[in-house]
């Protein structure tokens, strides 16, 4: 690479945009926004434009991470609602900048790209400490679900992020020699899982725990140690039979009804009111029928005995209180 002052400040304008990037993915999409102009402009005033989108032409990863971008566009085509088409093809646009920019630069050391990735994990495992005290209600924001601890971006994709740093923090375990990072590392990573579950982020957990169901496969498969490879093998099996095991009890158990004589049901509440039965629903709430026993009479009355909100209201998020009420108490 060349050393002039030119060549040299449109490096540290790229590479500034690359760390802005690192940084702002768990925090803001407008510095997001904000950090691909500034990679734009260093690719553009960089210069060779024409040897650059050559070079992107060559690269056949690059043209089909590009080509995602390009079918939305072709969806335009075939899209009832224009406006909401073009506002995603509006968020696809990284599909094509990025790939376009960092396959035409030059690539970074591997120095430096550590550093980088390291700025993304302190990232976003600022990321997680901000969004748990949030969680835990001290700021004004109101949670009404877990997922809504991620205030700053998508709960699907942060979830995503903290999955890709506990991955990103195994790597540096693995290749990390100094005690510090051994004991330090497994310990991040145990914080990123726990947020993950408190969150209750299904898309980062399953994405997390098929990554390393993979890797710990991949392993297992290198291990040239033949008794190593089958003790390997052996525990991982099992470990994946008592978990299909474990989940098939816990759905067995939440879609296990409860025997209901329905000719038997009881007419009147132990004070004298009449019970609503619909024996027609099948709706089930960890075994039992919603439907059944149900006196809205009663519910309203101790209901509104306790709650300042109605029972024949709605909750912060829409919900008729009545229909949560009436699930929960199935359900126990």
């Amino acid at each position: 690479m060349l050393t002039s002052p030119r060549t040299q400040f449109f490096s540290y304008f790229y590479l500034f945009g690359i760390f802005l990037l690192a940084i702002s993915l768990p925090w803001s999409n407008f510095l997001m926004s904000n950090a691909q102009i500034i990679l734009l402009l260093a690719w553009l005033l960089g210069g060779d434009l024409s040897g650059k989108i050559k070079q992107f032409s060559n690269n056949k990863t690059a043209i089909v991470i590009s080509s995602v971008f390009i079918l939305h566009v072709i969806g335009l085509a075939y899209t009832s609602d224009l406006n909401y088409g073009l506002e995603d093809v509006k968020k696809k646009i990284p599909l094509m900048l990025l790939p376009l920019i960092f396959s035409t630069s030059p690539p970074l050391s591997k120095k430096l790209f550590k550093r980088v990735v390291s700025v993304f994990v302190v990232s976003v495992i600022t990321a997680t400490l901000v969004c748990f005290y949030i969680l835990l209600g001290y700021t004004d924001k109101q949670i009404l679900q877990p997922q809504q601890a991620s205030v700053f971006i998508s709960h699907i994709r942060f979830g995503l992020l903290i999955s890709m740093s506990v991955f990103i923090l195994g790597y540096f375990f693995i290749t990390k020699k100094s005690v510090l990072h051994k004991v330090f590392i497994p310990i991040l990573i145990i914080w990123l899982v726990m947020f993950l579950i408190m969150m209750e982020s299904a898309t980062g957990l399953i994405c997390t725990i098929v990554v390393a169901v993979l890797l710990l496969f991949g392993f297992i498969l290198k291990t040239k140690n033949v008794i190593l490879k089958f003790s390997l093998m052996m525990l991982f099996f099992l470990g994946c039979f008592f978990t299909v095991k474990v989940f098939s009890f816990i759905i067995d158990k939440l879609n296990n009804v409860t025997a209901i004589d329905k000719e038997q049901l009881p007419l009147l509440t132990k004070n004298g009111n009449p019970y609503t039965h619909d024996t027609i629903s099948q709706d089930i709430e960890n075994g039992n029928y919603v439907w059944l026993f149900v006196c809205e009479k009663e519910l309203a009355e101790e209901w509104n005995k306790k709650s300042p909100m109605h029972y024949y209201g709605k909750d912060l998020s829409g919900n008729e209180i009545k229909y949560t009420l009436i699930r929960f108490l199935s359900s126990k």
